[in-house]
C-alpha cells in the first residue's frame, strides 16, 4: 500500500477516516474524469458506475479532499513527489 512505502504521507488517527491509499486513488479518478477544482469533485461523487467500477462503498466529498492535501506543507509535498517521481 502506498502509506507503507512511503511514511511522510498523512495518515489519520481516527476510526472513521478514509484510508491514504483510497483517498489519492479516488482523488486520481476525478482528475481523469475532468475535475480542475475541489468542487468539481461532487460530480463523480454522484457517479455510481464509477464507484461500481473501482468498488468503492461510498463516496468522497470536497472537504475530505481539502482536509487531506491541508495536511501537506512545501517540504512534505517535496519529499512525496520524489517518491512518485524518481
Amino acid at each position: 500500500m502506498i502509506e507503507e512505502a512511503n511514511e511522510d504521507l498523512p495518515v489519520s488517527g481516527a476510526n472513521w477516516a478514509y484510508n491514504t491509499t483510497i483517498t489519492i486513488e479516488r482523488f486520481i479518478a476525478n482528475i481523469w474524469c475532468g475535475a480542475k477544482r475541489f468542487l468539481h469533485t461532487k460530480v463523480t461523487k454522484q457517479d455510481t458506475v464509477l464507484g461500481h467500477i473501482f468498488g468503492w462503498k461510498s463516496s468522497l466529498g470536497e472537504d475530505t479532499f481539502k482536509r487531506f492535501f491541508s495536511k501537506f506543507d512545501y517540504a512534505k509535498k517535496q519529499l512525496i513527489s520524489n517518491y512518485f517521481y524518481i
